[in-house]
């Protein structure tokens, strides 16, 4: 799960950006990376369940399925430009809606506590989603739309997380032994790894 814990909501950052005078295909192009990096958790979740062989499943525990997701944000996040500073396995006990907290990553630092407002993935990438295209038409988007435009954005996170996977694996085995990555933690795996990513196309 990503956090956005600058302390300003997703409403507030995009109306910041247009007013000050950002161009209008640069707020569009950050959104549909963003959408990206939303859906890229689990995306990354659900390409470590394959197994070796069409219709095998391989068998992960909780906590491997959470290092992957967090792992699949942190490569999209990355492969885009986006600097990550906090990545955890093991936060602290906080619940989003009626489900424990697994795991996030952060663009800022920051310590999660229960006052601390968290949007899951998906709450996220739609409201990304319903502001890219509501920009692009000039008016709200029809939600059967705004569906559609998910479901293409899940066929590009899931090609670029496969392009990368030796990274993704890479760093959910970090997290799995580790429990969580700093920035400089990040930096040093990442350097460690010594893979050059493949882009977003």
């Amino acid at each position: 799960m990503t956090a956005a814990a600058d302390g300003q909501p997703f409403r507030g950052r995009l109306i910041a950006d247009l007013s000050a005078g950002r161009k209008l295909h640069e707020v569009t192009g950050q959104l549909e990376r963003r959408i990206i990096v939303s859906l890229a958790g689990k995306v990354a979740e659900k390409l470590c369940l394959r197994g070796s062989e069409p219709g095998c499943m391989r068998h992960r525990t909780n906590r491997q399925r959470t290092a992957f997701h967090e792992a699949g944000h942190l490569i999209a996040a990355r492969t885009i430009g986006l600097t990550v500073c906090a990545l955890t396995v093991a936060p602290p006990d906080i619940r989003v809606g009626t489900r424990r907290l697994a795991g996030y990553m952060a663009f800022s630092e920051f310590e999660p506590s229960s006052g601390t407002t968290i949007v899951p993935d998906h709450q996220q990438a739609a409201r990304q989603a319903f502001a890219l295209l509501g920009i692009q038409n000039g008016k709200w988007p029809d939600w059967r739309l705004v569906r559609q435009y998910l479901r293409e954005a899940r066929v590009r996170t899931e090609a670029l997380l496969s392009a990368n996977w030796q990274l993704v694996d890479w760093f959910a085995t970090e997290l799995v032994r580790r429990k969580g990555l700093s920035a400089e933690e990040i930096e040093r795996v990442w350097a460690d790894a010594n893979y050059r990513p493949a882009l977003l196309s």
